[in-house]
């Protein structure tokens, strides 16, 4: 099943079709850091929400997440997920923490960005 984002027609959409394919990002995100998270623990049965953090409540340790976001990148066809990206501002200056909600927010953004022709710069 090809998960890529369409290039066409996304500057077009409906709130109902942005709702509809922010659920199809997040069940992407949520199905490879759940592949991810069991191949550490098989056992692995938490919930993985918006809201779950990426370390402290998914326990993605930095090999791991590295491995999520590569998955990431070739299921929307992204050439470069920046983690820098998905740290939640409120913490700015403090402990940086990752959410499911803002890699979700990320994939949705670069592969929009992608599709309008938009290329990101690598560092």
């Amino acid at each position: 099943m090809d998960r890529r984002v369409p290039a066409e027609g996304r500057g077009m959409q409906s709130p109902s079709d942005d709702l509809a394919e922010r659920t199809r990002v997040f069940e992407t995100v949520r199905a490879e850091l759940l592949r991810v998270r069991r191949e550490q623990d098989p056992g692995f049965d938490a919930e993985i929400r918006p809201e779950s953090l990426l370390v402290a409540d998914l326990g993605l340790d930095s090999i791991s997440l590295v491995e999520a976001i590569v998955a990431l990148e070739q299921a929307f066809d992204i050439e470069r997920l920046s983690l820098d990206e998905i740290a939640d501002p409120a913490t700015a200056g403090a402990r940086v923490h990752f959410t499911v909600g803002s890699l979700v927010t990320l994939c949705l953004a670069s592969a929009s960005s992608r599709a309008c022709g938009v290329e990101t710069a690598a560092p």
